[in-house]
Formats: structure tokens, sequence, C-alpha cells
């Protein structure tokens, strides 16, 4: 028996010639048990009734206008370039400090 093992071993690992089983019985495994309709069938009816729901909700959203918009943009750009100059000023001084100690 021994003998068998080694030579079955010696063309592959031993953990190749353990069965193989799902972690979770319940589940079927990596094959599909019924193939996947991709057209036709109820799958294509429940694609089309999901993104027709996506459009109505899409519709229901209340927009921000235009003004709203630009004048959030602009804060934007402003307290970054500020907060920019910031930092530039900071690292400025801190790499001052650091030539005046170390030389």
């Amino acid at each position: 028996m021994l003998a068998y093992l080694k030579k079955l071993t010696s063309f592959r690992g031993i953990a190749q010639l353990v069965e193989r089983r799902s972690p979770k019985p319940q589940v079927a495994g990596s094959n599909p048990v019924s193939p996947a309709i991709i057209l036709g069938g109820t799958s294509l009816l429940k694609a089309l009734t999901f993104f027709k729901s996506v459009i109505d909700e899409a519709k229901k959203v209340t927009w921000a206008e235009k003004k709203n918009v630009k004048s959030g943009v602009y804060l934007i750009l402003i307290v970054t370039t500020i907060m920019t100059i910031f930092v530039y000023l900071v690292d400025l001084v801190f790499s001052w400090l650091m030539k005046m100690f170390l030389g």
C-alpha cells in the first residue's frame, strides 16, 4: 500500500488526491445547476423592469439649481486655494527652521 501511495504522490502532491468539497454543502458549487438565461425568459424581463424603475426614481430626484452648483464650486476653489497657500507658507517656515538648526 505504501509503495502505491508513493507512486501516486511522485507525480502529484498529496493534497491533490483529497476530494474537494464546497465549504457550504447547501451550495451546489461553481458549476451551475441550471445555466443562466441571458436573453429572453424572466431574466431579461427582470432587468428591464429594474432599469425602468431606476429611470422613474431618477425623475423624482430634486436636482440642485445651476446657480447653487456654481456658488458651491466657487467656494470649494477659494477654500482650496487658501489652504494650499497656507500649507505652502507653513512648509517654508519649517524648511527655514530646519536650515537654521541643522545648518
